[in-house]
Order: C-alpha cells, then structure tokens, then sequence
C-alpha cells in the first residue's frame, strides 16, 4: 500500500503475475483490500494430517510441594549457583628497555636530482 496525492493505493500481484493497483479513500480500506486479494492470488497451503502433540514437563506422581521444596541436594556443589564470568581482563604489556637502534641518530637522505 502507498500513498499518492491524499489517495490510498493497494498494491498487489495477481496468480499470473500481473501488477495491480486500486485507489481508495483511506489507508485501511487499502490495507484490508490489499491482504485479500494477496490471500486470494497466493493461498497458503493447508496442513495436512493431524496437529503436533503438546508437549510438557512429566507431572509428579503423588506427594506434596512441601516435600519437594525439603528434599537436599546430593552434593553440596551441586546447589551452589553457577556465575557466569566473562573473560578476565589480560594483564598490561609491560615496556621493554629501549634498544639500541632507536638511541641511534638519523640521518637524512638528500633525493638526487
């Protein structure tokens, strides 16, 4: 959909392909005609057979949510939590002693002409 000079245009492609532009007076006409007529040129297929099953977490059998909630772990580092730590930082370069070459004195070169 689009708008030109205070007119609202759908925009849509028919099943051969074909362009095809309808003017209305409001962009929600435009909006809706335009949804239509691509569902009507390029249907979605329908799912065939019968729908996924839902799955879900196995119920408990028995028991209350009290003895749930009083029940201890097996080991004592298993209920500690777990943090995430990013990368540690790396530690600075350390500079080394100068060498000799950088103490030395330059030269400039003169291009020939």
């Amino acid at each position: 959909m689009f708008e030109k000079q205070g007119k609202f245009y759908a925009d849509w492609r028919d099943k051969s392909g074909r362009r095809i532009r309808k003017s209305f007076s409001s962009a929600r006409a435009a909006l809706t005609h335009e949804a239509a007529m691509k569902e009507q040129a390029h249907p979605k297929p329908q799912t065939q057979g019968k729908p996924l099953p839902h799955y879900s977490a196995p119920k408990t059998s028995g028991g209350k949510r009290d003895d749930l909630l009083q029940t201890k772990p097996l080991h004592a580092s298993l209920s500690r939590r777990r943090v995430a730590h990013g990368p540690t930082p790396s530690r600075p370069r350390k500079l080394s002693k100068q060498s000799t070459c950088t103490r030395s004195k330059v030269i400039a070169i003169r291009p020939k002409r």
